[in-house]
């Protein structure tokens, strides 16, 4: 066993553990998670002081054997074109693990962490640029060392300098129907003036824009349509925000798209009877022989025919045909109308239907108390149960039979 708990004497020579990393940061301003950024992170303490992993490790790597290889002969029966049977004798190499010096090394213990100049230089360099993200462009990060007995004190210290606050943001189109929606999203804006400059505010923003296109009928359009901009020139610490948005390629997708058609299928093997095809509110329904009444789908069916495409009502569609409890499978496809490729769509919704009948046995153990009615003399009844609940899933409600 490890003598004790003093770990400092299996540090090698030359090395010394991370103890601690302090952060200091000038002026006034509080900055959230920027421990978060540093690189070399001390081994975990039990009870404020005992680092019980860094220890486990140690005694794993110093008391068993390493993993070791071992070979094995492996006879092979070879028949010669003359009829003479040959046997050839190979070594196979494998590898012997020992289970227990991986469990006190790799399952309990905690490799060293080690001081490591090259590491807190990455680390200066992931503050910085935390920094950045957050509105101080022009922040300095600096480190200092202290090692005392094998054991190393590393002191960030941080000067952000002024945050850059939001002067003003503009959304710009890059066509008249673009430039119209984009003017209209722009009011549930989730940025405010005054506010410090956030990158990750600013892309929440741009993914609430992709959003809100894609719910009003713009199919094709992702975020890569929109880029940010910050202009700080000509401002004390204040930044103009632009998100310009695009139409890219010669299609110019960023269109409105209408579903023309919705189709609707059973992923079921048919086995006789003919391939019923129903028009019901104007949706196409193929059920391959499967029985149910259309208007049991239909009403989970958001996307409509005419409507203009929403992401919102895909994703709504979805999980009420999942929520039906009928199918195992929703597959939804959406795929241009003919050979119309910029204004209308066709959904292609197939549906793979679960069991008609859910058979669920439960086993019971049942005790009763009987009074035999001499004196205060009492028995317990013991026996066995089964109870049988069938789902029969053949309607929008289950119905329970319990037997």
């Amino acid at each position: 066993m490890l003598p004790g708990c003093n770990l400092l004497r299996f540090v090698p020579k030359g090395k010394s553990l991370v103890d601690r990393n302090i952060v200091k940061i000038e002026g006034d301003e509080k900055i959230e998670d920027v421990k978060e950024q540093i690189l070399l992170v001390p081994n975990r303490k039990m009870l404020v002081v005992l680092k019980f992993n860094l220890w486990s490790y140690y005694f794993g790597q110093k008391v068993f054997k390493n993993d070791s290889v071992i070979g094995r002969i492996v006879t092979k029966t070879e028949v010669i074109a003359n009829g003479k049977i040959k046997k050839k004798k190979t070594v196979t190499r494998g590898k012997k693990v020992n289970k227990v010096k991986r469990f006190f090394t790799e399952t309990v213990g905690e490799k060293p962490v080690y001081y490591d100049s090259v590491m807190v230089f990455r680390s200066e360099k992931n503050i910085k640029q935390f920094l950045y993200q957050k509105g101080f462009f022009h922040a300095t990060v600096d480190s200092k060392v202290k090692t005392i007995l094998k054991r190393s004190y590393i002191t960030y210290t941080i000067n952000p300098g002024r945050p850059y606050i939001i002067r003003s943001f503009v959304y710009n189109g890059s066509d008249k129907i673009l430039d119209k929606f984009a003017n209209e999203f722009s009011k549930n804006t989730i940025l405010k003036v005054g506010d410090k400059v956030d990158y990750a505010q600013l892309i929440n923003e741009r993914d609430r824009l992709t959003t809100a296109y894609k719910n009003n009928g713009f199919y094709y359009f992702n975020k890569a349509f929109i880029d940010i901009k910050v202009d700080t020139g000509g401002h004390d610490h204040g930044a103009n925000i632009n998100f310009n948005i695009a139409n890219p390629g010669s299609v110019k997708n960023a269109r409105q798209q209408t579903i023309q058609k919705v189709v609707v299928e059973m992923n079921f093997p048919q086995r006789f009877g003919r391939r019923d095809t129903v028009t019901f509110k104007s949706i196409k329904y193929l059920f391959n022989g499967y029985n149910i009444k259309p208007n049991i789908i239909d009403r989970s069916i958001k996307l409509r025919p005419l409507d203009n495409f929403s992401q919102a009502q895909l994703e709504a569609t979805y999980k009420k045909l999942i929520g039906l409890g009928l199918f195992r499978q929703v597959n939804i496809k959406i795929v241009p109308y003919k050979s119309d490729t910029t204004n209308k769509l066709m959904v292609l919704i197939s549906l793979t239907p679960s069991s008609k009948h859910d058979l669920i046995i439960e086993p019971q153990a049942i005790t009763s108390d009987k009074q035999t009615g001499l004196g205060t003399n009492n028995n317990r009844n013991y026996g066995l149960a089964a109870s049988a609940i069938i789902n029969n899933k053949m309607y929008s409600e289950m119905q329970k039979i319990l037997i």
